[in-house]
């Protein structure tokens, strides 16, 4: 059971903090991370962004990072 993921988000350069959070497991195959343990908003993306990286910093005691980039053109 995971307790605690640490994360960030990435667009033109900009490092933003999403803070804690947490991981879900859905009926089908995988996980799912759920941002923040509150309703969460994340900061609107420049429509011209090329890029939109997550980074995934810990998850419990394991430290990452662990990237995925999400191409935006």
């Amino acid at each position: 059971m995971v307790d605690s993921v640490h994360a960030e988000y990435i667009v033109d350069d900009i490092t933003k903090k999403i803070g804690y959070s947490g991981i879900g497991y859905p009926e089908d195959d995988g996980i799912k991370l759920i941002l923040g343990y509150e309703p969460l908003y994340l900061d609107p993306v420049p429509s011209d962004a090329e890029k939109l990286t997550l980074r995934i910093t810990k998850i419990d005691d394991w430290e990452g990072p662990w990237e995925f980039e999400i191409p935006l053109d």
